[in-house]
């Protein structure tokens, strides 16, 4: 490190005097390489009270994170501070990068005041769609329970469309490519029998 900057290996501790600023170093970390303060990514978003966010990619772990976000992992450790939050991270799950609050990222109905929608994917469940689009297991759960087929979150399976916002329900056998289909027009006169 201090041939890459040009300077001295004591000088190394002299301008990044941390305690065990050798053993806390990961991969990408800035350091300093003279005097005075290493300059941190502007905050624009914490002015509001919203930190600046990450998304947790497959496999991630707090350390990896704490490294695309330019900060130390004592500060992303702060900044996500709630209990076993490293142990529980989940693909697409936004995280604090700076100081303040996560902003909201939960979906809002559509114009035409049906709920915004997602098709699960392979091996996903509604913890990781949950953590991918703000929201608790306990809001899809509710988001859905006037869906046809919908029996839980327990047993959400793949390439099933379901509710992520407020809204009126999704009827997953109406699908939009149903429209001029037979089966559309069974299901139509199914219904008209059934009035």
């Amino acid at each position: 490190m201090a041939a890459k900057c040009g300077i001295h290996s004591a000088d190394i501790l002299r301008y990044n005097p941390a305690q065990g600023f050798c053993s806390k170093l990961t991969p990408g970390q800035k350091i300093c390489c003279s005097s005075g303060t290493l300059q941190q990514k502007r905050d624009l978003l914490s002015s509001r009270g919203e930190c600046r966010t990450e998304k947790v990619r497959p496999g991630d772990i707090c350390g990896e994170i704490a490294t695309r976000c330019g900060i130390s992992g004592a500060d992303f450790t702060k900044y996500n501070s709630a209990k076993g939050f490293c142990s529980n991270l989940k693909p697409g799950q936004h995280v604090c990068c700076s100081s303040g609050t996560l902003p909201d990222f939960s979906l809002k109905p559509n114009k035409d005041g049906s709920c915004a929608t997602t098709t699960v994917g392979d091996g996903e469940n509604c913890s990781i769609i949950a953590a991918a689009n703000g929201l608790t297991v306990k809001d899809i759960d509710d988001f859905n329970q006037k869906t046809w087929g919908w029996t839980g979150c327990k047993n959400v399976f793949k390439d099933s469309v379901i509710c992520i916002s407020k809204g009126i329900r999704v009827n997953n056998f109406l699908g939009a490519g149903a429209i001029n289909s037979k089966r559309m027009v069974n299901v139509r006169w199914i219904f008209s029998c059934w009035r």
